[in-house]
């Protein structure tokens, strides 16, 4: 949750240097400039920063759900292995992942019996 709150406020103050970037451009770089077109730039600079904003924390959100899913999946990995070795009386080192998927197609078509 900090990460995500760290991530937002980091997001806010590159967005806030690019529209302040944008609006002084106009200020410096240019003698005549109509007031609309500074409008536009910086509505503009508003929409994209936005947009960015947004993909950027939709992704770590997603990078999150992942992760906790995968953590979830460990223990129950872990109870699949030594259920494997109790049914097959097998030593642990005989279980590669191949050797594994091999038991536990056959376990599964046992149970389905």
């Amino acid at each position: 949750m900090a990460a995500n709150t760290a991530l937002g406020l980091w997001l806010d103050c590159v967005s806030c240097c690019f529209l302040i970037s944008v609006t002084f451009s106009f200020i410096v770089l240019s003698q005549q400039t109509y007031s609309g077109n500074v409008g536009l730039a910086i509505s503009q600079a508003m929409i994209l920063t936005g947009m960015v904003q947004s993909g950027v924390r939709q992704v770590a959100e997603s990078l999150k759900q992942m992760i906790l899913l995968a953590l979830a999946t460990i223990p129950k990995l872990r109870n699949v292995i030594r259920k494997l070795i109790k049914v097959t009386n097998a030593p642990e080192t005989m279980l590669s992942y191949d050797w594994v998927t091999r038991k536990m197609q056959k376990v599964a078509c046992r149970k389905m019996r």
